[in-house]
């Protein structure tokens, strides 16, 4: 889809869409949660309709700037395919990603929370990038919440932006999520200082293994 906006645009549309999703699903678990719940109905379902909307703006914004984004909290039929795809990057047993991915969709507006990109954005196509949003990623200082998680893009498709692309994503997701901050760890030098990621120091991983911190911008 051609588009008459920047990048940085797009980029701030959703990180201002995700603030609003955030707060209108907090609406809507607040509504339901009163004993006049029934009367509400029809804000609830204003609500709800916004939402909606919404979540179509976001998939038109992601369409216009090249990559569908897949959040799979939305799309519990493609966990199982998932958990495996990220099992297989990260030699983690697929039980723990499937437990993790599917915590996600019973709370859509909390940690943990899964993406993946698809070959041609398209339903059918194999997963070629991915990444999550988890509490603490094995590492000796869980004040420093929540993590981005298990990035890896498949081999063939870098250098095509699906990295940064991904990092972004989960920033405006972290917001979306009601979180100011987020962090990564790894081992890699260079790479997310090109994201206009910080360096904060080094951590001790869950095998004793130092490893460096990085905060999102």
């Amino acid at each position: 889809m051609p588009s008459n906006y920047s990048e940085d645009e797009l980029l701030e549309a959703k990180r201002q869409i995700g603030s609003i999703l955030h707060k209108l699903r907090e609406t809507v678990r607040a509504l339901s949660e009163k004993e006049n719940a029934d009367r509400l109905k029809s804000q609830i379902t204003l609500a709800q309709r916004r939402i909606q909307a919404l979540g179509i703006a976001n998939a038109l914004i992601e369409e216009a700037m090249g990559v569908r984004i897949w959040r799979l909290s939305e799309n519990p039929a493609m966990i199982g395919e998932a958990a495996e795809w990220f099992s297989s990057k990260w030699d983690i047993p697929v039980e723990a990603y499937q437990k993790s991915i599917e915590g996600s969709v019973h709370c859509a507006d909390s940690v943990p929370q899964w993406y993946i990109v698809r070959l041609g954005n398209a339903e059918s196509g194999r997963i070629i990038a991915g990444c999550g949003i988890i509490e603490n990623d094995f590492h000796d200082h869980p004040d420093l919440a929540p993590n981005l998680c298990a990035l890896f893009v498949e081999e063939e498709h870098r250098g095509r932006g699906l990295a940064r692309r991904l990092v972004e994503h989960a920033g405006s997701e972290a917001h979306r999520l009601g979180r100011d901050e987020l962090y990564l760890i790894t081992d890699h030098v260079g790479l997310y200082e090109r994201f206009g990621w910080k360096y904060r120091g080094d951590v001790t991983d869950s095998d004793g293994v130092t490893v460096r911190l990085y905060q999102a911008p």
